[in-house]
């Protein structure tokens, strides 16, 4: 088990790392309710993830470019996608959700017609949308580390304003700025997300966090945000010490379910305290 440890040190620190960053944004985006719109954006960014390693290939790129371009090809399309969403709500008298909805589908048809166009696109597709940590390289690896450990120490710092800027747009139902420092981190830290461990992991990390923090009870900015976090590396460590134990385990999907095994774990422990303190 050490000598594996060892062997998928760069690729578990910047999954220890990542997770923690996805976390944090997830409870931003989740408080502002975002989140259906961030599914489709982030299917945005494995049709330009998918355009980049394409670009990469027929340019014959170096190893940093295979990895770099497609990332900013990935949050090339994210933005797109929000431009689009953000013009088709004001034209088209459906709800959020619905039109979100109909873009993730269209987006997820591209990415399939790009496969059939180009056979040997679709290991990468599966690559991009279900994850693989145990394929990840280790140059991957300490250039998304680096990136997620800088977008962390810059979240930190900008914490408070971000908050208020969410509180503001939900709360207060005043207007920000949608070009902002904390949008340009979220689609650069989805779409490096999405190009090393795969769409699943990338919605997984954003959300269940905060998720399992609003189902279990947990009151308060401070202890939702370290219960998000919490549960995002237990989840992410644990998680892939059982892939790495059971070789036929995918690894980014066991990640997600022991986040899911714990978060539970809280929810029903926090019932079974709440059932106790009403019957005293």
């Amino acid at each position: 088990m050490s000598d594996l440890v060892g062997l998928y040190f760069w690729t578990l620190l910047c999954a220890l790392t990542f997770g923690p960053l996805l976390a944090l944004i997830g409870i931003q985006i989740a408080s502002r309710d975002q989140a259906v719109q961030t599914l489709c954006t982030s299917q945005a960014a494995v049709l330009g993830v998918l355009l980049g390693i394409v670009m990469s290939t027929l340019l014959g790129s170096s190893d940093l470019w295979n990895g770099v371009l497609p990332v900013l090809l990935g949050s090339l399309t994210m933005i797109l996608a929000h431009l689009l969403i953000a013009k088709g709500e004001r034209h088209f008298v459906v709800s959020k959700a619905t039109f979100h909805i109909a873009i993730y589908v269209m987006l997820l048809s591209t990415c399939s017609i790009m496969t059939a166009l180009i056979p040997s696109l679709e290991n990468h597709l599966t690559q991009r949308f279900f994850g693989d940590l145990a394929t990840v390289l280790n140059l991957e690896a300490q250039i998304g580390f680096g990136f997620s450990s800088l977008a962390m120490l810059v979240l930190l710092l900008r914490w408070r304003k971000i908050t208020e800027e969410s509180f503001a747009l939900t709360v207060l139902h005043l207007k920000t700025a949608r070009w902002n420092g904390f949008f340009v981190l979220e689609v650069l830290s989805i779409s490096f997300s999405v190009m090393i461990f795969g769409l699943l992991f990338t919605l997984g990390a954003l959300f269940l966090g905060t998720g399992f923090a609003k189902l279990s009870g947990v009151k308060g900015i401070a202890p939702h945000t370290l219960y998000a976090v919490g549960l995002s590396v237990l989840g992410i460590g644990l998680g892939f010490l059982l892939s790495l134990s059971v070789p036929h385990l995918p690894t980014a999907p066991t990640l997600l379910c022991v986040m899911v095994f714990f978060g539970t774990c809280s929810r029903l422990l926090r019932r079974r305290d709440q059932s106790a303190s009403f019957g005293v």
